[in-house]
């Protein structure tokens, strides 16, 4: 299928590049900062996970601003066919995803039984 594959657990950074197309800037500190974070879906579109791991975004974003980071994202702990989706988050107020059609990025993932498991490359 050409997915992108995984193991059971595994840490990973995927690059993600954000444009800000608001009116305001998005400020890297205190408690309403925007941070980069993902759900992971079943190949039905059902969350599995609804809050990921969070990575901070290094510089305050003006409005028309574009940022590029290394996103930290941890595997599913059951092997499976997921879909990871990218979706930032405003801490304290929502997920971009559900504010004035944000924009999420989805991507299919395998995710294989770790080397533990008897998982074999």
């Amino acid at each position: 299928r050409g997915e992108q594959q995984v193991r059971t657990g595994e840490a990973f950074t995927v690059l993600t590049r954000l444009f800000n197309r608001s009116k305001i800037p998005w400020i890297a500190d205190g408690a309403a900062r925007v941070n980069l974070s993902y759900h992971w879906l079943d190949e039905s579109g059902r969350t599995v996970v609804k809050d990921g791991l969070r990575t901070q975004i290094p510089l305050p974003v003006r409005p028309g601003g574009r940022v590029s980071i290394q996103q930290k994202v941890l595997a599913p702990e059951k092997p499976g066919r997921y879909i990871l989706e990218l979706d930032p988050v405003f801490e304290t107020v929502a997920w971009f995803s559900e504010k004035n059609g944000g924009k999420t990025f989805r991507v299919p993932i395998e995710v294989l039984p770790s080397e533990e498991d008897g998982g074999v490359r």
